[in-house]
């Protein structure tokens, strides 16, 4: 009372401060003895009276505020009314705090204790993504299976979002992993399980040379037909690819072996089917004499000749004997100077007969008189007379078919040769 006393003169700044001390003596005493606390109280106020007159405005807005509204009345209900700071922690009982007791946005983050918000304390559909804080879902908060596709957002996984050895062949959809997707050299042969990669996995063109290690593909990873021809690309599949004996005739498309892919000597008998080599096979000047068997020489001279020139030549004496010559045989004629040969292998067509007396006189062959079998020989001298006589004489004779009447009497010749090599071959 007598500090009291003495605050009389005091500025309100001075008189505020000793106020709330006072206030906060009398709310430690309440808690000792409510009893004595009480006393005290009523001791303070009489002694703030003389205050009033000082400085009455701002003195009892210190000591007696105005209450808050009361909420809530019911009617049927009785109501007391509180003083500030009269109600203490240890003064309310458990469960005494409803939701109606509690003011919009009185509770705070600070008033909430560690993990005191369970899942049955949350309403359906009140965490949303707003609420979450960055990197607050873990692994450990996801149940297996709860991340479905729906979940995600178009490039919401990113790669530091994978855990190790996260995404497995199952993860992946065919044809989703491409070419941009494959760092280079990535994919090592311990990478892959036998049958792994099939068809259905690679996006066409996808497997460049820089993407695939040295023997980093090998025949235990490759499923049945998964290689394609669409997952070639243009000049992938290079010799040193290709093992020995591996391309078949099957594999190979009609033409696609052309001359410049054969190595010299590539090709041998064995490779050339019988009767492959046709004529049309076979370009100008390709077979040369080196390339013919001496049988074969011998056999083509040979009809060759007999082609080129059916030829026969003799002589035979006045009395119709032959003298020289084969393959023929002379019959004389009644009257004189008249002899008839017969050709023992008929010509092909009717021969030229180029025939020459061998004394004083002349020989000849009339043409109507010659067949491809036989032809009459008539022989003439005037040594004797004035005019030539029909006169026996030794003769000599030469009958034969050229190239070009041969080739109007045979129907189909085993050879044929063009113009420009039927002539030279005349002229030879």
């Amino acid at each position: 009372l007598v500090t009291v006393s003495r605050l009389g003169a005091m500025d309100t700044r001075g008189l505020e401060a000793t106020v709330e001390l006072l206030r906060n003596e009398v709310e430690a005493g309440r808690r000792q003895a409510r009893a004595s606390a009480a006393v005290s109280a009523a001791a303070v106020l009489l002694a703030c009276c003389s205050l009033v007159a000082a400085t009455p405005g701002r003195s009892l807005a210190l000591l007696w505020r105005d209450p808050p509204p009361a909420k809530h009345l019911m009617e049927e209900q009785r109501y007391v009314q509180l003083r500030e700071v009269a109600v203490y922690q240890d003064q309310i009982a458990d469960g005494a705090i409803g939701t109606l007791e509690l003011q919009d946005g009185s509770v705070t983050e600070a008033k909430l204790q560690a993990a005191c918000v369970t899942t049955d304390s949350m309403a359906d559909g009140a965490v949303n993504s707003y609420k979450l804080q960055s990197g607050s879902v873990t692994s450990a908060k996801l149940a297996d299976g709860a991340v479905v596709a729906d979940k995600m957002g178009r490039a919401a996984v990113t790669a530091a979002a994978l855990a190790p050895a996260a995404v497995t062949r199952l993860s992946i959809a065919g044809s989703s992993v491409t070419t941009e997707a494959i760092a280079d050299g990535a994919i090592a042969k311990r990478k892959l399980r036998e049958g792994a990669v099939d068809s259905a996995a690679l996006s066409d063109g996808c497997i460049t040379p820089a993407k695939l290690r040295a023997n980093a593909v090998s025949e235990d990873a490759l499923a049945d037909g998964a290689v394609s021809s669409a997952k070639l690309l243009p000049g992938a599949v290079t010799a040193a690819a290709i093992a020995n004996g591996s391309v078949t005739g099957a594999a190979l498309l009609p033409g696609a072996v052309t001359g410049d892919r054969l190595a010299a000597g590539a090709v041998d008998a064995s490779a050339i089917a019988d009767g492959a080599v046709t004529a049309d096979k076979l370009g100008r000047g390709a077979v040369t004499a080196a390339a013919l068997s001496n049988s074969l020489l011998t056999t083509v001279a040979k009809r060759v000749v007999n082609y080129r020139a059916e030829t026969l030549f003799g002589e035979v004496d006045s009395a119709g004997r032959v003298t020289r010559g084969d393959g023929y045989t002379v019959e004389k004629q009644s009257g004189s100077g008249s002899y008839r040969m017969t050709f023992k292998s008929p010509f092909s067509g009717s021969p030229v007969v180029l025939v020459t007396a061998q004394g004083y006189g002349v020989c000849y062959a009339p043409a109507h008189e010659v067949t491809p079998s036989s032809a009459v020989v008539r022989c003439l001298s005037d040594l004797l007379t004035a005019t030539p006589v029909e006169t026996d004489l030794d003769f000599s004779f030469y009958a034969g078919v050229s190239h070009w009447e041969r080739q109007r009497g045979v129907e189909e010749a085993e050879f044929t040769f063009g113009e420009e090599a039927g002539r030279k071959g005349s002229e030879e």
